[in-house]
């Protein structure tokens, strides 16, 4: 295995990352001077993750300095050709490669060979980073490496890169949803992409998630300590709903004669419904590309010209069309078998020979017949699954975890070619008979540990080998995610990638966070820490030296946010600070304040806030400076009264200096 870690990058050109260098190592540092010389020094920390976890680095910073911008641009650069706008570093085993475009950088590599005598240094101008084999690029020159990146977020707006990578060997696995939702053919089965040919939508998207989950927890199910489902329940839009909010063209008919006689086998209506929609968008030659130069081809068009050709098209196309309308009505009306229906159509396609007149998009051939028997093939799998209690006058069913997951991969083939209006109408998760519904946190979890099990999956199969490399780069995992979930998470990955299953594997783990919880189980070395400076109005971002950083590990919540976040204008929200701001300029006499008076606040409402202050020791505060302030005002008032006698006056004072005296008040 070719064990490979990112150990450092520099973004020598970047719209406002210009300048950021990061090392990644937890052994070895490097700095670029000015000269261009990369001087490379030790690093005396210590990898506190077990075998499986080459290193973990966990990026932290305000929002705006470049987090989710690095992410991706680690992502797309490993698998990109060397250039100059990026200095990136790798370490492959025993081997320190140094990647840039730029012949004016040197590194003294007879002082990194003393410092790193276990490791050779190589500085590579040109090629690949991942050394991809390309048309460009000759085999003997570079050597093929089964490795990947996979990239992993959840958010879908324009910071997001929703590329996906496969050179040979090499994968760029991309989980974000944007790239899912574009490609669902790898998002199911990475090493048979081209042959699903399932179309690019959110209900696609959406089956093949739970397919994956529903795997996943079947398989991990021991492994996380909160509840999971024991079941699945699938339920279909009822028919006849379906018919009605369906506009049937040329097939309302035929619609309309399976619903009458699936009465009594709602499960047959249902999949007959779903053939019967799928063959005829097979058929539908309108969605395929005219193409006269193909017809020449054939001996018997050969000597056409154009206009003969194109007559001789419409022609064909007005039988095929009619003898596939009649056999599908047959068809609906349960007098064609499914094996007398594919032998029949085959036929018709055979005999008119419709395809020598069109192509698809993206090909010269045509592949209705094999489009056909798959989605023939996928009905009678479902038909004929025994294993399944079909309900026949209920439109749903429940399965086991296992079972689910067969059951969506077949239906989603004959579901693909259908109306969209067909699909699942739910899909809920059962436990012990009752409907089971995870967090947004757990659910956001499972969805985290299915990917990474599928990207190691994925590089196992194209690689043939269980031994793999493997980058994960995680955006902002934490999302949605509780506090004690966020204790746990940390732990959770270390456990989940140590596990038996991916023995002999090597993980290197960059994520980004604004969790100070997660940080708090990192030693400071396994934190990058981004920072932001502005000067003469340009803004620059920074990363702090280890010398600089704060102590993150068992840290508390407080300092956390203070040093390590760089909260600096404190930790109250600002709206319940411009309160308590208002209301100590107003007990505090403030001149400047005492003309506003429309922001005033009655003494009810000042006892209210005070009392509602979850600090014990700025509740104190506003509660001493409320209470003197009032004092005052009272003693003013009793001297100020006319109507009482100098001495009872005298007396009430006294009591009242007396009393601030006890509370050692000395204003």
């Amino acid at each position: 295995m070719n064990d490979i870690e990112l150990i450092y990058i520099n973004f020598r050109e970047h719209a406002f990352l210009k300048g950021l260098e990061i090392n990644f190592s937890q052994e070895m540092g490097f700095k670029l001077k000015e000269n261009n010389m990369l001087d490379i020094f030790k690093i005396n920390s210590k990898n506190i993750f077990e075998d499986n976890i080459a290193n973990f680095n966990v990026i932290v910073g305000k929002n705006g300095v470049g987090k989710t911008t690095i992410i991706n641009s680690i992502y797309n650069s490993l698998h990109g050709s060397v250039t100059k706008e990026l200095l990136i570093i790798l370490r492959k085993k025993h081997k320190i490669i140094l990647y840039c475009q730029d012949d004016n950088i040197t590194v003294n590599d007879e002082a990194a060979r003393e410092l790193f005598t276990n490791y050779s240094f190589k500085i590579q101008k040109k090629g690949f980073i991942l050394d991809i084999v390309s048309i460009s690029a000759r085999k003997q020159d570079y050597t093929q490496e089964a490795t990947s990146v996979a990239y992993i977020s959840d958010f879908i707006d324009s910071s997001i890169d929703s590329s996906s990578h496969r050179y040979e060997n090499n994968l760029g696995l991309n989980y974000s949803p944007t790239a899912l939702i574009n490609s669902p053919d790898s998002y199911l089965h990475y090493s048979k992409a081209i042959n699903n040919k399932l179309k690019p939508n959110m209900e696609n998207f959406k089956i093949i998630s739970t397919i994956h989950q529903i795997q996943f927890i079947e398989k991990f199910s021991n492994f996380f300590n909160f509840a999971i489902p024991d079941s699945i329940e699938i339920s279909f839009f009822y028919l006849l709903d379906s018919y009605d909010r369906t506009n049937g063209g040329n097939m309302s008919k035929s619609i309309k004669k399976i619903i009458d006689r699936s009465h009594n086998n709602k499960w047959k209506g249902i999949f007959d419904l779903h053939l019967l929609l799928a063959i005829n968008n097979i058929v539908d030659l309108s969605q395929y590309a005219i193409y006269t130069e193909k017809s020449k081809k054939y001996k018997e068009l050969k000597n056409k010209s154009d206009i003969e050709i194109n007559e001789i098209r419409k022609k064909i196309v007005d039988i095929f069309n009619s003898k596939v309308k009649k056999l599908l009505d047959l068809f609906a009306e349960d007098n064609k078998s499914i094996g007398e229906l594919e032998k029949e159509l085959i036929n018709i396609i055979k005999t008119t020979g419709i395809t020598k007149f069109y192509c698809n998009i993206e090909d010269e051939e045509l592949s209705i017949i094999q489009d056909i028997k798959d989605v023939i093939h996928a009905y009678n799998e479902l038909i004929n699954m025994k294993q399944y209690d079909f309900n026949e006058s209920k439109d749903k069913i429940t399965l086991d975890l296992k079972n689910t997951s067969t059951f969506l991969r077949i239906y989603l083939i004959l579901r693909n070619r259908t109306n969209y209006r067909f699909i699942p109408k739910s899909i809920k998760y059962i436990k012990n008979g009752e409907e089971f519904y995870f967090s947004s946190g757990e659910d956001n979890l499972v969805r985290i540990f299915t990917y990474m099990n599928l990207a190691i999956m994925n590089l196992r199969k194209i690689s043939e080998i269980d031994e793999i490399s493997l980058i994960f780069l995680i955006d902002e995992p934490n999302n949605k995610m509780h506090p004690e979930m966020q204790k746990q998470f940390i732990k959770l990955v270390n456990d989940f990638l140590n596990l038996d299953e991916f023995r002999k594997c090597r993980f290197h783990i960059i994520m980004t966070t604004h969790s100070p919880i997660v940080t708090s189980d990192l030693t400071s070395n396994h934190v990058i820490f981004l920072k932001e400076y502005v000067k003469s109005g340009k803004k620059s971002i920074v990363s702090l030296s280890n010398r600089q950083k704060p102590k993150t590990f068992a840290q508390n919540i407080y300092n956390l946010y203070k040093e390590s976040f760089f909260v600096e204008d404190g930790l109250i929200g600002t709206f319940s600070d411009s309160i308590l701001s208002k209301i100590y300029k107003q007990i505090s006499n403030k001149q400047d304040y005492l003309y506003e008076m429309g922001n005033r606040f009655t003494s009810n409402e000042i006892k209210f806030f005070i009392n509602e202050i979850g600090e014990p020791l700025i509740k104190q505060q506003f509660m001493t400076r409320f209470e003197s302030e009032n004092k005052i005002r009272l003693l003013k008032e009793i001297k100020e009264n006319s109507e009482l006698k100098s001495d009872i006056k005298e007396q009430i004072i006294n009591l009242i200096l007396q009393n601030r005296r006890d509370n050692d008040d000395s204003n």
